[in-house]
């Protein structure tokens, strides 16, 4: 199949009716092809000549979805113990704040970075950085991250409230860590492990606990040491979302989809096509596959005719 044909039939067959039949003797024939098995194969070879890109990172990139993650100082406190300490309000010398953050709109190039300068380490004053964020991230409608919710999110709200700054608009978020723990089971579901077995970018080694000492102490050289190794956590977690991304739940990508066709909730993309059938105790589904990602979903209309749902008896 040609190019020239593969886009005609491409265009009506994303305008299909899921309740008639799409692939019949008449369209075989207007075609050109012997029946409507032959000029359904060959539109399944067609679409993954021309359509299929198996995420790579030549995908337009995304604007709805942002990946982004923070490097905070540590928590420095008095304490008489290693073991078993219990830290009252009035031990806590310093709590966390913002050191870096990174991040980059789904398949960009480009990698937002901001750190504190000397002064602004050494005076745990992140009130820049954080206005940076803010108005990057406020423009998406996604959040991608590692550990997001637990971590990453509480910490941003922590410090926009002490730096008297409102709250975020809502978002939809996507927390790659707890999609691991819920889907998958890996031996180890740090970043670090996940990405080296899935062979993807790797995390920035460091030097340790030193790095986040020199940081606080406005160490320049360092921050900027910190700043790369947050730009290497944004890599590795975005080849991980994508890896990961056909067999998780997902915000649903057709509500952001403009135009009135059928596309994956899962990546957006409109190179799907219907595949089988899903049942439920009340109801016949039709599934659809996404050959770019590959994630499976299924249509919103039961197949069963009223009568046949009258029918059903239910355990």
């Amino acid at each position: 199949m040609n190019r020239e044909i593969f886009d005609a039939l491409y265009e009506v067959w994303q305008k299909k009716d899921i309740k008639d039949k799409f692939w019949t003797d008449d369209l075989a024939l207007l075609y050109g092809y012997p029946s409507p098995e032959a000029l359904r194969s060959a539109f399944r070879r067609a679409r993954k000549r021309y359509k299929t890109d198996n995420f790579n990172y030549h995908k337009p990139v995304n604007k709805k979805i942002f990946i982004f993650d923070l490097e905070t100082s540590p928590l420095i406190a008095y304490t008489f113990s290693y073991f078993g300490a219990y830290l009252s309000p009035d031990s806590v010398m310093q709590t966390p704040y913002i050191l870096t953050w990174a991040g980059k709109y789904l398949y960009d190039n480009e990698i937002y970075g901001f750190r504190l300068n000397s002064d602004e380490a050494l005076e745990g004053n992140d009130l820049s950085i954080i206005k940076n964020l803010i108005e990057i991230i406020s423009e998406a409608d996604i959040l991608v991250g590692y550990n997001l919710k637990n971590f990453d999110m509480k910490i941003l709200n922590t410090r926009l409230i002490e730096n008297g700054l409102k709250p975020l608009p809502p978002k939809q978020i996507v927390d790659v860590y707890q999609e691991i723990k819920k889907t998958f089971y890996f031996h180890s579901n740090s970043m670090k492990y996940v990405a080296k077995v899935l062979k993807v970018h790797q995390k920035i080694e460091n030097e340790g606990i030193g790095l986040w000492k020199r940081c606080m102490n406005g160490d320049e050289d360092a921050l900027i040491e910190m700043l790369d190794y947050c730009k290497g956590d944004i890599l590795a977690t975005e080849d991980i979302y994508i890896k990961i991304l056909p067999f998780i739940s997902h915000p649903n990508m057709g509500v952001f989809n403009q135009d009135s066709i059928r596309v994956c909730p899962n990546c957006g993309s409109s190179d799907i096509y219907q595949k089988g059938k899903y049942y439920t105790p009340a109801g016949e589904w039709l599934t659809y596959y996404c050959n770019s990602c590959g994630a499976f979903s299924r249509g919103k209309q039961n197949l069963l005719d009223k009568s046949k749902k009258k029918m059903l008896l239910i355990k």
